[in-house]
């Protein structure tokens, strides 16, 4: 085996075969024992060539760590003793990754965990470089919530409290019938679904488990009424939604029976600009996109909840034929004639 340059000669003639990384720790464990170390004295105290010292630098900055190079003349090398785990290397194209993250979760209201993550995320960019530079980038949320960041912080940090503490929170609700009711429900667990905020829980109104929309709160308290765990037969996540939404076939939701939520296949096809617009986005599960030609796409998939289907048909107006389902069509058509006799 050859010897790598800068083996360290340990004394009476025996020098063992140190590598380059086996020297570099050792030299970290010299600057975090000291403030100021030249480059000199660590070379002497590492029986290695003064050439060699950079090159230990250059595999302890590799590995995370930071060292600083003093100059002048009692200057040298010293130890970021603050990050004496390895910090975080990162390179450009990551940089302008985290620093576009910011802005687009930022410009997201439902993102309630903001003030946190500027935290963290000024902490990640200064240590990056020493440098808080970020890329040129704007993010715009073209439908953002209505409602203030603030109050939906607010309903969070209340629904959170009710879940950890299991106390009941009473609240004025306006439901889907656009009537507003008072309900006392018991929290279970907050979820995001369709970049919305939703807690489940126990409704006393209607003695059963329903979802909730935190827009919809009209005002809230947190009573000082407890209630009890939630048993795995009353209440198990699993059985209500999945990453797909909401489950089929469950009553819970009381939905009238136009609009339950069972998933529909539908099968669409696009016409003109939409043709290309389609292959952008993902309308529902099983989605399969076949381009026919350029002026022509395929659509086919399977969406939840009857409303959405028509919302997205008649979202693409005259570039949009429906192939499937028939009661889609039927639907539609009978919107449309609505629509051209009211205007």
């Amino acid at each position: 085996m050859s010897k790598e340059s800068g083996a360290i000669d340990i004394g009476k003639g025996i020098k063992p075969e140190y590598t380059r990384t086996a020297a570099s720790i050792m030299m970290l464990q010299i600057l975090y024992s000291r403030d100021i170390v030249s480059i000199s004295e660590l070379a002497s105290l590492l029986q290695t060539n003064p050439r060699n010292i950079p090159e230990y630098k250059k595999e302890l900055q590799y590995a995370g760590y930071l060292i600083d190079s003093v100059p002048g003349r009692y200057g040298g090398y010293r130890l970021v003793k603050q990050s004496i785990f390895p910090a975080v290397k990162l390179d450009k194209s990551e940089i302008t990754a985290l620093s576009q993250s910011i802005e687009y979760l930022l410009m997201k209201k439902n993102f309630l965990e903001r003030d946190n993550f500027l935290s963290a995320m000024g902490k990640v960019m200064s240590a990056v470089n020493g440098s808080t530079e970020t890329a040129g980038f704007t993010a715009i949320d073209q439908h953002g919530l209505s409602i203030p960041y603030d109050e939906l912080q607010k309903r969070d940090c209340a629904i959170l409290s009710c879940i950890n503490n299991r106390l009941v929170l009473n609240m004025d609700f306006l439901s889907s019938d656009n009537v507003t009711r008072n309900r006392s429900i018991h929290p279970y667990k907050l979820f995001i679904y369709n970049q919305a905020w939703f807690v489940i829980g126990y409704c006393e109104l209607v003695k059963g488990i329903r979802f909730f929309k935190l827009t919809r709160i009209q005002s809230f308290s947190v009573t000082d009424r407890k209630f009890s765990k939630p048993s795995k037969y009353l209440f198990n996540e699993s059985d209500y939604f999945d990453k797909n939404g909401f489950k089929v076939g469950k009553d819970w939701t009381k939905l009238p029976s136009d609009e339950t939520d069972m998933w529909h296949h539908v099968k669409l096809m696009m016409h003109g600009r939409p043709a290309m617009y389609v292959r952008e986005f993902v309308y529902g599960r099983n989605q399969v996109v076949t381009p026919i030609d350029k002026n022509n796409t395929l659509l086919e998939c399977e969406i939840q909840y009857r409303y959405n289907m028509i919302k997205l048909a008649l979202g693409f107006g005259s570039d949009c034929d429906i192939l499937e389902p028939e009661w889609l069509k039927t639907e539609v058509r009978k919107i449309c004639k609505a629509v051209a006799e009211k205007y």
